[in-house]
């Protein structure tokens, strides 16, 4: 069985940051250096081409 870890950043709601208030920590160099991550969007609803339908969409970034 293949197994996979992700190390994202905690943040209390995870539906970006735009008011300042919801900080992402812990996740990482990336974080630490920049105080963003794109995990911080993991719960918004997304709509695409138009559909009535939301999907929830997750991110995580891989090292090479």
């Amino acid at each position: 069985m293949k197994v996979l870890f992700c190390n994202i950043a905690w943040m209390r709601e995870y539906t970006g940051n735009e008011d300042g208030k919801d900080k992402p920590i812990h996740g990482g160099e990336y974080v630490d250096r920049t105080d963003d991550a794109h995990e911080k969007y993991n719960f918004s609803p997304m709509y695409f081409n138009g559909e009535d339908e939301a999907y929830c969409l997750g991110f995580y970034e891989t090292k090479l």
